[in-house]
């Protein structure tokens, strides 16, 4: 059985929310399903179209990251939501936000996402672009927008460590109580560890998950890069090589063009690419195998698992 991490909040109290705490007038409030981890309503302020999203606080990094960057990204030309008001209720953490009018890049058709590609490179290079240097630290974002880690190495190989406190907490014991294979995991984990030493200590913006739902495309044209939980910093090849994981292997040599030529443009070229996206790859799969233990997912597992199959057969 899957196990959801969205938090359990109904919509009459979202309603308390809206009106006895934020004193807001609106209509129409509804539950929408999309998403893994926030529990999310639309409702409409003034005739005009908001998102209401609550999540676990030790899952709210993604929002604090947003504010944070706000105003960069936007001097940068990358949208992102306009967020009317945040904050905790109930235990959890919410923020209500104008709704962004877009498909996912995952609902786009082949013809409709080639077209917008080049976009979405340009969008990708210029996060990296985006001024950190008020900023230390490589990984994760804390609450004062510094890096967790000491080095991008440090940061990827945490990904085999527990984290008491945090959303994975203690989570070796899955290996004895879910279908997450020890041996299979410690596998993918020394094929990623032999392949971070061809990766460039370098600290750019990376947003961390961008793929799928978190692009919105409406008219040919990027609307909204969405959902910052996994921004982080370090190689901003992280972001071409997640990308590149989700989507069918036809279509991947095609991305891989684009985004070269997304650099040739700006007079640029990156060495040891492939070896990068690679190592990226493997971090993604057992990441995503952590995962689907944890929220008792047992088919995406199977499906990250034919993944790496796949990356196995392409090296």
């Amino acid at each position: 059985m899957i196990e959801s991490v969205k938090p359990a909040i109904e919509g009459k109290a979202a309603a308390v929310l809206l009106r006895d705490e934020l004193r807001i007038d609106f209509d129409h409030l509804e539950e929408i399903g999309d998403g893994q981890i926030s529990r999310t309503y639309s409702l409409d302020i003034g005739g005009r179209p908001y998102v209401l999203q609550f999540t676990e606080r030790n899952m709210s990094q993604g929002c604090l990251n947003e504010l944070f960057y706000g105003e960069s990204l936007r001097q940068m030309e990358i949208p992102v939501r306009s967020v009317l008001h945040e904050g905790d209720f109930a235990g959890l953490h919410f923020t209500l936000a104008a709704k962004v009018h877009g498909r996912g890049l995952s609902q786009l058709s082949m013809g409709e996402f080639m077209a917008v590609l080049p976009s979405v490179m340009d969008i990708l290079l210029r996060i990296a672009s985006v001024d950190i240097s008020g900023t230390t630290g490589f990984g994760w974002l804390g609450l004062d927008g510094n890096g967790r880690f000491e080095s991008w190495r440090e940061h990827l190989c945490q990904v085999r460590d527990e984290e008491p406190g945090q959303f994975y907490g203690l989570w070796h014991t899955l290996f004895d109580s879910t279908f997450l294979d020890k041996k299979v995991f410690d596998h993918y984990y020394t094929k990623m560890e032999s392949l971070i030493d061809l990766t460039p200590s370098r600290r750019e913006l990376v947003h961390g998950g961008l793929c799928g739902g978190n692009v919105l495309v409406n008219g040919g044209q990027v609307t909204a890069v969405l959902d910052w939980q996994d921004a982080r910093y370090g190689d901003h090849v992280f972001d071409l090589a997640y990308m590149l994981y989700w989507l069918d292997r036809s279509v991947q040599e095609a991305c891989m063009n684009v985004y070269e030529e997304s650099l040739r443009k700006l007079g640029r070229s990156e060495a040891g690419l492939r070896d990068r996206v690679r190592c990226y790859q493997y971090y993604t799969s057992v990441d995503a195998l952590r995962f689907t233990a944890k929220t008792r997912n047992e088919r995406f597992y199977r499906a990250v698992l034919d993944k790496l199959a796949l990356l196995d057969e392409a090296g």
